[in-house]
């Protein structure tokens, strides 16, 4: 008599860039919660398991592109904090718009030195620091790719998952999402290996992948990328890499001036982009 199993879901978690451990366990915690998900959908349970990567704080000292607001912040204290809330043209420097003619900064450079160069050669200094940062960052990420033993981790935690029949929509954020194309890829081409052992369809594997603010310049399924997000518009601009083009006009928020944090951004209670990505989860699991 053919084993019967009872419909079961995985939520997993890749983490992206500023993670501790810690923390990308508050972020599960918050997918957790029954305002996002909660504990079933349609009446089959939900286990959610976090899928760790040593991210940028264990790498990279905790030196992420956060600092690149506060080089802004700092650099405003030389010319007595006259740009100090101008996010305007912080977001200018790092999209590299500073030097087009009608710009905010060279509207403001145009019209307070005529005479004299010195503000343009603030900016200019400014640009550079900027840049410095997200050079710093995007040679992190690049030097940091899944290595064998993280793809081969995650991958024996999605076998795991499908031996208890449990179907999985995995959820991944900034950098997690170089992990979760590694293990979803190498979890596909474990089950239809072990589906044709079997006689089984290998045209069909039980997950699914959402992907937050991508850093990776091919996706598994859809995504959601704010226009302001510093991050991945700064890796765009640093190494002319092919990334996802931005899907969502959002607004830079006090609460993150990077534009690029998980719970401060793309799952804050408070903006539309939560309701956005809870959306493709739910239709992921309907999908399975």
């Amino acid at each position: 008599m053919p084993e019967c199993h009872t419909m079961a879901h995985l939520l997993g978690f890749f983490n992206g860039v500023w993670n501790t451990k810690k923390e990308a366990e508050r972020s599960l915690e918050v997918m957790k919660q029954q305002s996002f998900l909660g504990p079933d959908w349609r009446g089959a349970p939900i286990r959610y398991e976090l899928f760790y990567n040593q991210s940028c704080k264990s790498v990279a000292g905790g030196a992420c592109l956060q600092d690149v607001a506060e080089v802004f912040r700092q650099r405003s204290t030389e010319i007595d904090g006259l740009l100090d809330r101008r996010w305007e043209y912080f977001w200018e420097q790092v999209t590299g718009q500073h030097t087009q003619a009608g710009s905010f900064t060279q509207r403001l450079v145009d019209r307070v030195v005529r005479a004299d160069n010195a503000l343009a050669q603030w900016f200019d200094t400014l640009g550079n620091a900027v840049l410095a940062k997200i050079t710093a960052l995007s040679t992190m990420l690049l030097e940091n790719p899944p290595t064998a033993q993280d793809t081969a981790g995650h991958t024996a935690q999605l076998v795991r998952a499908g031996q208890r029949a449990e179907r999985a929509v995995l959820v991944a954020h900034s950098q997690g999402n170089l992990f979760v194309n590694a293990a979803y890829d190498a979890y596909l081409a474990h089950s239809r290996q072990a589906g044709a052992l079997v006689g089984e369809d290998t045209g069909y594997v039980a997950a699914k992948v959402v992907h937050i603010a991508p850093a990776s310049p091919t996706l598994r399924g859809p995504y959601v990328l704010a226009s302001t997000d510093l991050v991945i518009n700064g890796l765009r601009r640093v190494d002319g890499t092919y990334l996802p083009v931005s899907n969502a006009t959002l607004p830079l928020n006090s609460k993150d001036l990077s534009g690029h944090k998980l719970l401060d951004t793309y799952l804050d209670e408070a903006r539309p982009l939560r309701a956005q990505i809870r959306q493709l989860v739910t239709d992921a699991l309907d999908a399975l």
